[in-house]
């Protein structure tokens, strides 16, 4: 390990410790505040971390596991149970949210990565202001996650498809990509047949894989072994590398109904540690001393609006469910916080040259302030509910 890594490392590592405890203090989300803590110790400010092939691995890993823990966050079950209009509202105010994208991108001149940026959707901050409020259980917690689980689903498909078009163009080359886009579906789908087939048939060898006191950890053996396959698989076959980690976790949540132990086990794995790395290093890219010139651009206030409008206008569609006008409220200001996603179509239009430093920078800043003042203005629509839950 060189030096330069040896001391990245370290102030990684304090960073990893420190900022979610400041956060949970001043009630920000902890990955705004390891975004803001990377851009501190970046070499565009105090010089602390550099540039260097094995933190950036480490960063990318962190960002696999987080997007693995996504996938393995949907879980349909329950809002099964309260019905198809709940879902078919939920698919409508996705497909509402790309077409609201879209136009608005038409008539700002906005190109199509801005637009998927400001249209794509991340259920994880939600997530945490729901549990925060005991809400996952309620019409407003059922209709958020409904959306939030389609629209990522959603996003990550079209980010890959976009991943594919700007690196080979309109080709045979890219039509020759699609069919392998579809071969990762058809790979999950043969080993979700597989272990069901071994579920079935022998349904005791199973049950090590799902135990809390399991010494040989085989259920975040077989977790990190599925992340790894289908990482793989996608390098393979040429398609973006999110996709084969989002796959892998839904696979896992898929097949393992009862995941609650592994899941908390990889999210522990993932959020004290690997997940930080990602943040950081991301953060430790933006210049911040350029964020007052990035303020004074019309794009940044452009993109900044677009991507609350475009999540509150079709959040209009849950009185078909029963939420009244607060609630509605609630769940756009929500469901336009997709922090991860924002950043990751920043970091990955930035790897193809599809978006220049600038408008990385921009989208960064978009994210920052969104996951700032979207929960804030959420929690105020939800804490002033009367008798339907209690601010903890």
């Amino acid at each position: 390990m060189s030096l330069n890594a040896a001391q990245s490392l370290f102030w990684i590592a304090v960073g990893a410790l420190f900022v979610p405890m400041i956060s949970r203090r001043i009630r920000v989300p902890t990955a705004v505040g390891e975004l803001v803590y990377g851009m501190l110790i970046g070499p565009h400010l105090l010089g602390l971390i550099a540039g260097d092939a094995f933190i950036d691995f480490m960063a990318q890993l962190g960002f696999a596991i987080l997007m693995f823990g996504a996938g393995m966050e949907i879980d349909f079950a329950p809002i099964r149970k309260r019905g198809s209009k709940l879902l078919g509202t939920a698919l409508i105010w996705t497909a509402v949210a790309i077409a609201a994208a879209t136009g608005a991108a038409m008539i700002f001149g906005i190109d199509r990565w801005l637009m998927l940026a400001v249209c794509s959707v991340s259920i994880g901050l939600a997530s945490v202001i729901l549990k925060e409020r005991d809400l996952l259980g309620e019409p407003l917690g059922q209709a958020i996650l409904a959306s939030g689980l389609i629209g990522e689903s959603v996003s990550i498909l079209i980010l890959t498809v976009f991943y594919i078009y700007s690196s080979l163009g309109f080709s045979p080359e890219f039509f020759r990509s699609l069919t392998h886009f579809a071969g990762i579906f058809l790979l999950a789908y043969l080993l979700m047949r597989f272990f069901r087939f071994i579920i079935w048939w022998t349904p005791k060898k199973i049950a090590p894989f799902l135990e809390s006191e399991d010494p040989m950890e085989l259920g975040v053996r077989l977790a990190v072994a599925l992340l790894f396959i289908f990482l793989a698989a996608a390098t393979f076959l040429g398609v973006e590398a999110i996709l084969g980690a989002f796959i892998a976790g839904a696979l896992f949540g898929f097949i393992f109904q009862e995941r609650e132990v592994v899941a908390d086990k990889i999210n522990a794995i993932g959020h004290g540690f690997f997940i930080p790395f990602f943040f950081i290093v991301v953060g430790s890219h933006f210049e911040i001393g350029h964020s007052f010139h990035l303020l004074s651009s019309d794009l940044f206030y452009k993109l900044l609006l677009i991507s609350i409008g475009v999540k509150l206008i079709p959040s209009l569609l849950y009185y078909r469910v029963n939420l009244n006008l607060r609630e509605i409220t609630a769940s756009g200001f929500l469901l336009a916080a997709p922090l991860t996603l924002t950043v990751a179509v920043a970091e990955i239009g930035g790897s193809l040259g599809e978006i220049d430093g600038e408008t990385q920078g921009m989208l960064i800043l978009v994210a920052v302030i969104n996951g700032l003042l979207c929960p804030f203005l959420a929690r105020f629509f939800i804490s002033d509910k009367k008798n339907e839950a209690k601010i903890r």
